[in-house]
């Protein structure tokens, strides 16, 4: 991620890579409500893998992950699904 601030608000979040060095200041006039989450290493890895790889494929290979994923680091906009 190239080097700069990133708003983050109530309809956004940050998405960063692993090893991905970031620093945080928050500067609100209001308490500001925050979380983080963080993956074990190849947790991304094995997500890609599940998603692309057919179930019969997936049966036949328990252990393999796909090749290290780098996601775009960057904000995203939140996208809420509905759920029939």
């Amino acid at each position: 991620m190239d080097s700069g601030t990133r708003t983050i608000d109530l309809n956004r979040y940050l998405l960063l890579n692993d090893h991905q060095p970031y620093s945080i200041e928050i500067d609100s006039k209001h308490e500001v409500k925050s979380f983080y989450v963080f993956f074990t290493p190849g947790y991304v890895d094995h997500a890609v893998t599940d998603m692309i790889g057919s179930e019969d494929w997936l049966l036949d290979n328990p252990f393999y992950s796909s090749s290290h994923v780098e996601l775009i680091d960057k904000t995203y906009l939140e996208r809420r699904y509905r759920v029939p």
